[in-house]
């Protein structure tokens, strides 16, 4: 059973990858920071909220190539998540903890995967890095 725990954090890991992936692609098109994360996020779990920010994703040829994937990816991933859920945390013969036990690794696994991507330096350092290459793109266009 460790097995599908492990699977379901890899798979958690892949899916904030691509989330990530998704909203560097879109800052390289010109997007901010924060809301190419909302709208890559947004694409990725197919809520698409309505807003103005997404208009600017619809009416972008780029963009939209971008959202089509994470959309894609998105069912995908959801998909391979349920199954591996369903898979790892089934009760074996009436014994509730070790599943009791495969949700807190899990759950503590998903907090460790935020924490590297979000919070450490390494992480905002890249965010950085891709800001102020998309405030160069835009200082170039404007010229």
């Amino acid at each position: 059973m460790l097995f599908y725990v492990l699977l379901l954090a890899a798979i958690v890991l892949i899916i904030m990858a691509i989330v990530k992936l998704g909203s560097i692609a879109f800052q390289l098109t010109g997007m901010e920071p924060k809301m190419a994360m909302f709208q890559s996020l947004s694409a990725f779990t197919n809520t698409g909220f309505t807003t103005s920010d997404a208009e600017t994703v619809v009416q972008h040829r780029k963009r939209r190539m971008i959202a089509t994937i994470l959309i894609i990816l998105g069912y995908i991933g959801i998909v391979g998540v349920i199954v591996t859920l369903i898979r790892s945390f089934a009760i074996e013969s009436g014994n509730w903890l070790p599943t009791l036990m495969r949700l807190v690794f899990v759950m503590l696994a998903i907090y460790a995967l935020y924490f590297i991507f979000c919070i450490t330096p390494p992480g905002k350092k890249l965010g950085r890095k891709f800001a102020s290459y998309r405030e160069r793109q835009d200082r170039i266009e404007h010229v």
